[in-house]
């Protein structure tokens, strides 16, 4: 089957940086930056990324160089050693808590407690924690006073931000301000019904088993608004003593937005590793440290090297399959600029940042050899930075033969001319 050479060059040679922001757009953009969480991204205690919401929750402003610096200096002291084992412990395949709290202390001095959701994400080529940061300090105000003056309740849940629902059993006994504003219904319209009313149907089962068994620990469900509108929210709840009985208080906050950021990192994610996997020429990809990030099918089935026993290895392992030993490659090329690599190639061009080859190498396929085309070009990341670099090869074999045996036949039948010319 045919293959448009030009339409397979234009993918190799774009950096991931610029796939990346045409499939992200504009609306993801906006999630981000106007999410009612902090958002950052977190790579050995150092804070690469961080949105407006947490910018506010810890006193920075975004021309402050120290909101970019270490992760830990804004954490309380007590919370540190928590705070980085559980967001580090996720890389090394450790069970840590997928959420836990802990304090933020501002850049003046103020205190915020905050609820973390983290998980981990490849971030310019190394592992880094993606952090959902909540401003819980409301809550704990609220937690709090409901433990020690139970008959205050209503007065401080009213001044909240979050929903908050009273019900025995799944009754809706009580809601505060919030509640109604966030869901657009009238009080009339909510106490005294059942919450199941307001509960998307593939989230009854969960509330009904959480109902069912008292239990205290947060879940997520998806709830309607007056306007159809879909809401995801998480709910936390305790039992309270409430007028002669007991129930339960929910504190319900909306993690719409957080939800989409999640989903749009995870397609994007999803779609630069299609991208690279189902590229039709053999292709791999480094980081900075020169630890390989990427092995595609098609470079598997040039090598009969699978991508598990190649991802994460450094020290030229990717050299090995085609010489057999640890050596520079046309990769390296990018970064060492060396005269005696490029003489290892029968032909050698670069355009910009991005290098063409040509060369014969004895050891593949088992010894047998074969004519490799290669073009290798390094990444960018948003930043204009090097983040790392791309090689892509391509077996030229039956090319350069059939080019030798033309070559060939020409020379025969010239030489059968000019032995008629002379024989005439």
């Amino acid at each position: 089957m045919s293959r448009d050479i030009k339409h397979d060059k234009k993918w190799i040679h774009q950096p991931l940086n610029e796939l990346s922001a045409d499939k992200k757009g504009d609306i993801y953009k906006t999630v981000i930056e106007n999410s009612n969480d902090g958002i950052i991204i977190v790579q050995e205690d150092k804070n690469l990324f961080c949105n407006q919401k947490y910018l506010e929750m810890s006193g920075y402003e975004k021309t402050d160089g120290a909101a970019y610096t270490s992760f830990c200096a804004s954490v309380h002291p007590d919370d540190r050693n928590m705070v980085m084992e559980n967001m580090l412990g996720h890389h090394t395949g450790k069970q840590t808590p997928s959420r836990y709290e802990f304090r933020i202390i501002g850049e003046k001095g103020s205190m915020v407690h905050a609820e973390a959701s983290s998980t981990v994400i490849m971030y310019e080529g190394k592992p880094a924690s993606l952090s959902f940061i909540r401003d819980i300090t409301t809550r704990k105000q609220i937690e709090e006073t409901l433990h020690e003056r139970a008959e205050r309740f209503q007065l401080l849940a009213d001044a909240a931000f979050e929903g908050i629902v009273i019900h025995d059993r799944g009754e809706i006994l009580d809601c505060n301000q919030a509640m109604f504003e966030m869901f657009g219904y009238k009080p009339k319209e909510v106490i005294g019904k059942s919450v199941m009313r307001f509960i998307l149907p593939e989230s009854r089962e969960l509330i009904m088993r959480h109902i069912e068994a008292g239990s205290d620990d947060p879940y997520e469900i998806k709830m309607a608004k007056q306007d159809g509108a879909t809401l995801t929210m998480e709910v936390i709840e305790e039992a309270i003593p409430f007028k002669g009985r007991t129930a339960k208080v929910a504190a319900l906050h909306d993690i719409t937005d957080r939800k989409l950021a999640e989903k749009s990192l995870r397609e994007s994610e999803q779609r630069l590793a299609d991208i690279i996997q189902f590229l039709p020429d053999a292709t791999f990809v480094i980081d900075q440290e020169g630890k390989v990030i990427a092995w595609n099918r098609a470079i598997e089935e040039m090598t009969g090297v699978k991508s598990a026993d190649m991802l994460g290895k450094g020290d030229y392992e990717y050299a090995i399959p085609f010489y057999g030993v640890r050596r520079p490659i046309l990769v390296d090329l990018l970064f060492l600029s060396d005269p005696e690599i490029e003489a290892r190639y029968d032909f050698v061009d670069k355009k910009g940042n991005t290098y063409f080859v040509e060369t014969f190498i004895q050891a593949m396929y088992g010894g047998k050899g074969a004519y490799l085309w290669a073009t290798a070009s390094k990444l960018f990341n948003k930043d204009g930075n090097i983040a790392g670099a791309i090689e892509s090869i391509r077996d030229i074999t039956e090319r350069k033969q059939t080019e030798k045996a033309l070559k060939e036949s020409e020379d025969k039948y010239r030489s059968i001319f000019e032995n008629a010319i002379e024989g005439i």
